[in-house]
Order: C-alpha cells, then sequence, then structure tokens
C-alpha cells in the first residue's frame, strides 16, 4: 500500500505499473517453464522421479501458450 501511495506522489499511475508488471511477468513466465521442462525431464537432476513424456509435452505446450499470447497482444 505505501508503495501505492508513492507511486501516486511521484506521478506513476498505479495501475499502469500494475499493468506493466503483468505484462513483463506473462513475457517472463515462459522462460521459467522452459528451464522447468528442462531441470524435470533430466534424469541427473530428478533422478527416478523425472517426468514422463506426457507430462513434459503438457509443460512446452503450456510453454508455447504462454508465449504466443503476449507476442500476439504486442502484435496487435
Amino acid at each position: 500500500m505505501v508503495v501505492g501511495v508513492a507511486l501516486n506522489f511521484v506521478g506513476i499511475d498505479p495501475m499502469h505499473a500494475l499493468f506493466l508488471a503483468a505484462v513483463t511477468n506473462g513475457l517472463a513466465a515462459p522462460i521459467l517453464l522452459l528451464l522447468i521442462g528442462i531441470l524435470n525431464a533430466r534424469t541427473s537432476v530428478m533422478g527416478e522421479l523425472k517426468s514422463g513424456y506426457l507430462s513434459s509435452g503438457m509443460v512446452f505446450f503450456t510453454m508455447l501458450v504462454m508465449l504466443a499470447a503476449p507476442i500476439a497482444w504486442l502484435l496487435a
């Protein structure tokens, strides 16, 4: 709450700052999903608990969808 009040006094619209934070999170999430997918599929990292093909496929599909959404928004 203090940060929101400080942003208002500085002249930055708090709602615009929240919007930019959401866009930044949307661009960062696919990169993190890629890292999680790669690490989760490696036996040297996960041992016998590594993910299967279906789980890995779902992670990479989700990554592609989450990558396409902000790119489509930026191009629109």
